[in-house]
């Protein structure tokens, strides 16, 4: 009989006797009760196992530390939304071979492993794509045809800023996500306009 749990064959569930004998409805009833209760634990081990990966996953690719550039002070703090459930939420800060720096936040569509999965190949390639170029809207663009064409089931949206620290300029570029928010003290806040 199948192991069925939330419309998801997980396996079958598969009996014999070392005599002959024949199966009758009933007993293939009693069958089918049983594996329903072992498709339900098997279907709970699983999410708890992928929530773990997903939490040790995200952990682990969110930055450890922050680079550190004169004049500038960078913190951080990442919550994760709804009940704690990891999701493909990431934010990445890191120095380009120039001394630039650049500032990431992403959010892959969906929640639990596959999100986190997710995040972390959208990550790497944003990276990979910074060290040819250090123009947003390039890095992007390059992201974009990255994922469209070895990752066409993930979806993003992300927002990334190169900073030069020797000019304090910041050019932004968004994909999908929404614009950042600058916050100075004792002034009002604004929505910035992004391309």
């Amino acid at each position: 009989v199948p192991l069925i749990a939330a419309d998801a064959l997980l396996g079958v569930l598969h009996v014999g006797t070392l005599v002959a004998r024949r199966f009758t409805g009933r007993g293939a009833e009693v069958l089918q009760i049983v594996a329903d209760g072992a498709a339900l634990a098997i279907q709970s081990r699983i999410s708890q196992t992928e929530r773990a990966a997903a939490v040790v996953m995200q952990r682990n690719l969110l930055p450890a530390r922050l680079p550190r550039v004169p004049g500038f002070e960078f913190a951080s703090r990442y919550v994760t939304g709804g009940e704690g459930e990891v999701g493909g939420d990431w934010y990445d800060v890191f120095t380009l071979p120039s001394g630039q720096v650049c500032l990431v936040v992403g959010d892959a569509i969906g929640h639990g492993l596959v999100a986190a999965q997710s995040m972390s190949l959208l990550r790497t390639a944003l990276r990979s794509q910074a060290l040819r170029t250090e123009d947003p809207s390039e890095i992007l663009t390059g992201l974009d045809e990255h994922v469209h064409h070895f990752h066409p089931e993930v979806m993003a949206t992300v927002a990334i800023g190169v900073l030069d620290p020797t000019t304090t300029s910041l050019r932004m570029s968004l994909a999908g996500h929404p614009p950042p928010v600058l916050a100075r003290p004792r002034q009002r806040t604004v929505v910035l306009t992004v391309a």
